[in-house]
């Protein structure tokens, strides 16, 4: 293997990482959706799931005999609480603290942001951290770039199911229904308010149908 092939080897893979690691608005949140705030994008899991990666969700679990090592909360695992090693709790994994019962990056513990987050630069290759804020807010370059002043952020997210647009909701982006549509699990898609009426219409009737042939 000469010297040229390795190079290339190893250049792919320093590409992959990186491309891995920066979550986009083309990024696809594997069990989970997309979402924005004014500087960042990030994956938020599907409920019963909880971030392994910054755009992979699992399924959550308690904390257990038989749970070592396995998925309890974003960014954490259940781990030995002492060296004694007779009882599991929920802890950190590498790279992450403890900050108000949420798991950050190390970079951003103590770091201050009022209205918003502290995140990784996305533009930098080193873990810099950095204030994101709730949309509606901005970074104030007085205020040591921390979320202070009134200010918007257009929607870049590609909400582009039918019947999908972009929604401001708790202070972010995310793509949801349009008005007069409902999400449906089974179909996977918006469907319109009139038709899920009626088929939830449809399913009572035919279970009232059932229990009245029964009874």
């Amino acid at each position: 293997m000469n010297m040229s092939y390795l190079f290339f080897f190893f250049f792919i893979q320093l590409v992959l990482k990186y491309i891995n690691s920066k979550v986009t608005e083309n990024t696809i949140c594997k069990d989970g959706f997309l979402i924005q705030m004014s500087n960042h994008f990030e994956c938020n899991c599907n409920p019963g799931f909880v971030l392994t990666s910054e755009s992979t969700c699992e399924n959550k679990v308690e904390c257990n005999a038989n749970s070592l090592d396995k998925r309890c909360g974003d960014f954490s695992k259940c781990a030995y609480k002492d060296l004694q090693q007779k009882e599991l709790t929920c802890k950190c994994i590498d790279g992450y603290d403890l900050e108000e019962s949420i798991c950050v990056p190390n970079e951003c513990k103590n770091f201050r942001c009022e209205s918003g987050k502290c995140v990784l630069d996305p533009k930098q290759e080193a873990k810099i951290p950095m204030c994101s804020c709730f949309i509606g807010i901005v970074p104030s370059k007085e205020n040591n770039n921390t979320c202070t002043i009134e200010g918007q952020t257009e929607c870049t997210l590609k909400c582009t199911k039918e019947n999908e647009t972009c929604k401001k909701t708790s202070g972010i982006y995310k793509c949801d229904c349009k008005d007069g549509y409902t999400f449906d699990k089974e179909e996977n898609a918006c469907i319109s308010f009139s038709l899920f009426n009626i088929l939830n219409l449809s399913i009572i009737f035919i279970i009232s149908l059932i229990y009245f042939y029964i009874i």
